[in-house]
């Protein structure tokens, strides 16, 4: 499906992922009903688990 938005964070951890999130959403509020799939990194073994929700 389409992509709406690509975050490449540093720390990579739900927390800093959700603040991003949140940070958008209090200029766009219709993210709060928009379905949102963040992909993190395993513990630096560079393969990916599955998609977060």
């Amino acid at each position: 499906g389409p992509v709406f938005a690509l975050c490449v964070a540093g720390a990579g951890d739900r927390r800093t992922l959700g603040r991003w999130i949140a940070g958008l959403q209090e200029a766009n509020p219709v993210l709060g009903r928009t379905p949102v799939v963040f992909r993190l990194r395993g513990d630096g073994d560079g393969e990916r688990g599955p998609p977060e929700t």
